[in-house]
């Protein structure tokens, strides 16, 4: 009897044991940052024209990745942003329930996926720009925009990418990096969506976002001290 009282209470305290290894890893996996940036393979990419300025706007967006990598990550607590970059799947994304797994399942910060119209020589590339859980201030997990592929239409590519990229690296960091880590993002998520047409709807929305967030912040900044 006392054998199988001393069995029951060994067993008791291996599952104990078991279950706040298991917990502390979940904790661990939460805190990890999501440095991935998932571009999937566009519809309408069937034409040389068309996988030619697919191909650029590609390149585009991997050089944003690399310049924001390059320019965040100078410094030990912003190291782990020379992890930042841009990995290519062949394959096309398409439900939402479909890029949650995918999300949740990943460090993926960005899951990107969308269209690309070739009409009369002109390039149009609708993107979709799946966030997942971190745009809890956007109030929204997939934002929107359509661009023209030529060399003048460039630089809106790049403005609207990287303040899109900077703001989700800013809310990933809200409860994994001290604060004047979060508050250096906020800055440089601020510079890039003051560079942005003021008065479309994801300026409007980004700003929003980042006068709740600044909120936050200064809350934060209060229980500190």
């Amino acid at each position: 009897m006392n054998t199988l009282r001393i069995s029951i209470h060994t067993l008791l305290i291996f599952f104990i044991l078991a279950f706040s290894v298991f917990s502390f890893k979940n904790v661990l996996a939460d805190k990890t940052p999501r440095v991935l940036i998932n571009i999937s393979e566009f519809d309408g990419v069937e034409t040389a024209n068309s996988r030619k300025y697919f191909g650029q706007y590609k390149g585009i967006i991997k050089k944003r990745i690399s310049q924001i990598s390059s320019n965040l990550s100078s410094g030990e607590e912003y190291k782990y942003l020379k992890d930042l970059s841009v990995i290519e799947s062949l394959n096309k994304i398409g439900s939402i329930s479909q890029r949650e797994k995918i999300w949740k399942k990943t460090n993926v910060l960005h899951l990107l996926s969308g269209i690309v119209f070739d009409q009369d020589n002109s390039i149009t590339v609708m993107t979709q720009v799946y966030m997942g859980e971190i745009p809890d201030y956007l109030k929204k997990s997939l934002v929107e925009f359509e661009l023209n592929v030529s060399p003048k239409e460039y630089s809106k590519t790049r403005d609207l990418y990287s303040a899109l990229t900077l703001y989700s690296i800013l809310v990933d960091a809200m409860d994994k990096q001290p604060i004047h880590v979060i508050s250096k993002y906020f800055g440089e998520t601020n510079n890039y969506v003051n560079k942005l047409d003021q008065g479309s709807s994801l300026a409007v929305e980004l700003n929003g976002a980042l006068e709740e967030i600044e909120n936050t912040l200064k809350k934060k900044r209060t229980m500190e001290n």
